[in-house]
């Protein structure tokens, strides 16, 4: 079903902050955080129906989608996971894109889309319920916002202690930077639940009791049921983005971090044709030499930033360069450059090792 917390253009640091939960079936394939359309599209994917419920790409635009809670639903009706793929692709604004969608609304279950442009500051929110408001195109104000399984900001008991352990997060912040990992564990497993006379009332109260937390865990005739994939993706005001995921595998909790550098220029982006991929793992010695070194055994592992180049031989300019060499000594882990061995870059940086 979905649930997400986002600030928009309301921050000095951040014009955009997003958290989301992804609640699903355990057992519905799903593909985690990575590139794809040619390295154009960065998000998790659907592995049945092949869309996604949140994804972004290269030029600065985000799309996301929750579905909306409601009894009956249209047999063989469109894959509302298209939706957020066929913004990006389009390349459209999306106020366009969301009233060409409105002409087809019909064709769809009820569903919650956002569609974002960071470049050119604009968000728009279209949704094809109720069906008797025709109001389904909607200008997103400045400021913090939830989406859960009704319309934008629904006075739901979940969404709004969502919004208020976000500005208390915010708060506590102040204006510098937020932690990801740290506040999706702070905001997103939350598995406070409403009382039986606070629920929506749209299912049964067997069906919506466990739903009523904003961290989903729980079993149904269909199979294990929850909150499967957790995302955090802030927009910073220089242009840089960073997508993280927390996601289950196989009844594991991993974790994937993409940060992509921009550069803002008269009010356009200007993007590096090159991105790079840090994750935090576990990397044995028979594989890497940067942990042989002080290993009493071979085969032995120990922490390490993998930074991960789409291709052999791409390079970094400085700003990239001076922000892996911050990353990496807060860190206090070997790094790891894959494929490339050395971190090739456009100016003289210290070495790595």
């Amino acid at each position: 079903m979905c649930i997400a917390v986002f600030m928009w253009e309301s921050h000095p640091l951040y014009p955009f902050i997003l958290f989301l939960n992804r609640d699903e079936y355990h057992n519905r394939p799903t593909e985690p955080l990575i590139w794809w359309e040619g390295g154009e599209i960065l998000g998790g994917r659907d592995g049945e129906a092949g869309g996604t419920w949140l994804a972004s790409s290269r030029d600065g635009r985000v799309a996301f989608l929750t579905n909306f809670r409601e009894l009956e639903t249209i047999p063989h009706a469109k894959s509302r996971g298209n939706l957020p793929v066929h913004f990006l692709q389009s390349k459209k604004k999306p106020i366009e894109f969301a009233e060409e969608v409105v002409k087809e609304v019909d064709k769809y279950n009820g569903f919650n889309l956002i569609l974002v442009d960071v470049c050119s500051k604009s968000m728009v929110y279209l949704t094809n319920r109720p069906k008797e408001n025709g109001n389904f195109v909607t200008e997103v104000s400045p400021g913090i916002h939830v989406l859960a399984n009704a319309n934008l900001d629904s006075p739901w008991l979940k969404a709004q202690r969502l919004d208020q352990n976000f500005r208390e997060v915010l708060a506590k912040y102040g204006n510098g930077a937020l932690p990801l990992k740290e506040t999706v564990a702070e905001l997103m497993m939350d598995t406070t639940k409403d009382d039986l006379s606070s629920l929506p009332q749209i299912f049964s109260p067997e069906t919506e009791y466990p739903m009523s937390a904003i961290y989903i865990d729980t079993t149904r005739p269909q199979g294990q049921y929850g909150t499967r994939n957790q995302s955090a993706l802030t927009v910073k005001s220089n242009g840089e983005v960073c997508f993280y995921e927390r996601y289950l595998d196989k009844n594991l909790w991993k974790e994937h971090t993409t940060v992509t550098p921009h550069l803002s220029h008269t009010g356009s982006a200007i993007i590096f044709p090159q991105h790079y991929e840090i994750t935090t793992k576990l990397i044995t010695t028979s594989t890497f030499d940067p942990c042989s070194r002080g290993a009493s055994d071979a085969g032995a592992t120990c922490p390490a930033l993998a930074i991960r180049l789409p291709r052999p031989g791409d390079s970094f300019g400085l700003a990239a360069c001076a922000w892996i060499a911050a990353t990496v000594l807060a860190a206090r882990a070997p790094l790891v450059i894959c494929p490339a061995r050395r971190l090739l870059c456009h100016a003289p940086v210290p070495s790595f090792h």
